[in-house]
């Protein structure tokens, strides 16, 4: 019978983790909101530099950064007046680097 062939999901989402995981997806979903999280894989930075990087002013780059902290993707440090942003930790890495990869399995460069 087929439905031997049909196996649960090794993967569940608590009810209560659906709506943060959604906000996620929602907050990497705005491409330059995915600027920034890619401009600080690995590194941090301030937001003039930041805004440098991927083209943004300066005070749309803090609403977005407002945004991402909220949804636990970046955080940020004071030192002296400045503020540094960065990544919340390796998670955010990791979901980028996964994305990136299954949008190049679904269209490799240069190929069909």
């Amino acid at each position: 019978m087929h439905t031997d062939l049909c196996r649960v999901s090794a993967i569940e989402i608590s009810a209560e983790h659906e709506e943060t995981v959604c906000n996620l997806f929602k907050m990497l979903g705005d491409p330059n909101r995915l600027k920034i999280v890619c401009a600080l894989m690995g590194t941090r930075m301030c937001v003039a530099h930041l805004a440098a990087y991927v083209g943004m002013e300066q005070s749309a780059l803090s609403h977005q950064l407002r945004n991402l902290k909220q949804a636990g993707l970046v955080k940020s440090e004071k030192q002296g007046k400045q503020v540094f942003y960065s990544l919340d930790d390796e998670h955010v890495s990791g979901m980028i680097e996964q994305a990136a990869a299954h949008a190049r399995h679904l269209r490799p460069i240069g190929g069909q």
